[in-house]
């Protein structure tokens, strides 16, 4: 079985990898000549049975687009797009597994089985070392709410009927609040703390994300997305993308 990984950075190269360590097949292509093997998109996708998109989001919906008419599987990095308008085209193509690695992660999965419905207060706190601090010409402004988008889903899971809401970001932080009166989510994502935490206040149930977990979560999101090329279903598509995106789009509207 053959895959193509589009877009080699740092995403890129670990999909890269992981694909191999099953035995795979690989073709990968890059618009830098540099990191590239194949010496065409249309080249890369030779004989391939999915692929894998790592570029960047800012411009991403025109390449979607053009890869959807192959009718095959995509494993997608979040985000699965910048804005909404003009990405709804993917709800209705070919399979869509969103790169939303901790939905692969049992512990998490866990956390949020134990906390919802749940009474009280889940705070979410997701931060990366200074030094990894993505580069803001493709992630703008509020650079912070973008590169979290895996808290964007994690809150999304843990309160899917939330109804009030407030939240502050720029580029290095964002500050979230959702409620649905029964329960409180407050979120923050910055370029400061490190590792990731979710836990539940008052005592509650804790849950950290450890790089072996994390590493755990890739290789089980790997497995899963070689099913989905054999004719499984994604267990976090397209829908949930967009979900993220609109949602980030409503926060990005009351800054």
């Amino acid at each position: 079985m053959k895959i193509a990984i589009i877009g080699r950075g740092s995403a890129g190269r670990r999909h890269e990898q992981l694909f191999k360590d099953l035995g795979l097949d690989v073709s990968a292509y890059d618009t830098d000549q540099t990191k590239t093997d194949a010496a065409s998109l249309e080249e890369a996708l030779v004989g391939v049975s999915g692929i894998v998109v790592a570029t960047p989001p800012g411009h991403r919906p025109p390449l979607l687009r053009e890869l959807a008419k192959r009718g095959l599987p995509m494993l997608v990095e979040k985000p699965l797009a910048m804005e909404s308008l003009g990405a709804e085209f993917l709800l209705d193509g070919p399979p869509i597994l969103m790169g939303y690695v901790w939905r692969h992660c049992p512990f998490a999965q866990e956390f949020i089985r134990l906390t919802w419905p749940a009474e009280g207060t889940i705070h979410i706190r997701y931060g990366e070392h200074p030094s990894l601090r993505p580069k803001p010409s493709w992630l703008g402004e509020v650079a912070s709410i973008w590169e979290y988008s895996h808290a964007m889903d994690f809150l999304l899971q843990i309160m899917p009927d939330f109804r009030i809401f407030k939240t502050r970001t720029r580029w290095e932080w964002t500050n979230l609040e959702a409620t649905n009166g029964r329960s409180t989510v407050k979120l923050r994502t910055d370029f400061v703390s490190n590792p990731a935490q979710v836990w539940m206040a008052g005592g509650g149930h804790i849950w950290t994300p450890t790089r072996e977990r994390l590493l755990a979560a890739y290789e089980a999101q790997t497995k899963h997305f070689v099913d989905v090329m054999t004719g499984g279903v994604p267990i976090v598509s397209a829908v949930e993308g967009l979900r993220v995106v609109r949602l980030t789009e409503r926060c990005i509207s009351w800054v």
